[in-house]
């Protein structure tokens, strides 16, 4: 390597400078250029996937496929070009959800989304830059795979646990009847045995997607 230490160094600044390819546009007799990253840091692609694989999924973690594409197409325009996106102004939300008389700038994704489409980047640039982008496209797809079997494998740990409740309260229907039949009724004053005994048949009746989905509110 010493004796070709300066034909590495070459190599290796060569190899830089291609990390970049530039699109140029043909608008109303005039032309602008697009700059284009080819390549990305392993710390860059974490982020990008993150970006979008975080975007699709609402705050009860409901996947939201509509999302899936503005979001990496922004994303792409974001972390690859050098082209700004469409701001709006919007009003900041406090802890709870409201609207404060803070205003901050958001993502008009509407417009930039309208905006990737017209500029049509995959095909317009070298092969360099859709070979990454279909790297991005595939470890996207396999992020969100994972976090769809993630919140699934969660769900029905939640079931479980709440069918492990319901038996146990049916359990405890069945000790309270036992008990009232013995004459012991005073125990339990404070207790509508007819409530608790409705409740755990209305439980019993259920699906397991039902119960699921009264836990969660879904």
């Amino acid at each position: 390597m010493k004796k070709n230490s300066k034909i590495f160094a070459d190599f290796m600044k060569e190899t830089e400078s291609a990390n970049t390819t530039v699109v140029t546009y043909n608008f109303a007799e005039q032309s602008f250029d697009v700059t284009l990253k080819t390549n990305m840091t392993v710390d860059d692609k974490s982020a990008f996937i993150d970006r979008v694989v975080n975007g699709c999924f609402d705050s009860n973690t409901e996947y939201r496929p509509e999302f899936r594409d503005a979001i990496f197409q922004i994303t792409i325009l974001q972390m690859l070009s050098d082209v700004p996106v469409f701001t709006k102004k919007m009003n900041e939300l406090d802890e709870k959800g409201n609207e404060t008389e803070k205003k901050i700038d958001v993502i008009d994704i509407d417009k930039t989304y309208d905006l990737c489409k017209k500029l049509d980047l995959f095909h317009k640039a070298n092969d360099a830059f859709r070979v990454l982008v279909n790297e991005l496209v595939y470890l996207v797809e396999t992020k969100l795979a994972f976090e769809q079997q993630r919140i699934l494998v969660g769900e029905k740990k939640l079931l479980e646990k709440t069918k492990e409740e319901i038996i146990a309260g049916v359990a405890l229907v069945n000790a309270i009847g036992e008990k009232l039949s013995e004459g012991s009724k005073e125990i339990f004053d404070n207790v509508d045995i007819n409530k608790v005994i409705d409740l755990s048949n209305r439980m019993n009746n259920m699906t397991d997607e039902e119960i699921l989905r009264s836990i969660t509110n879904k």
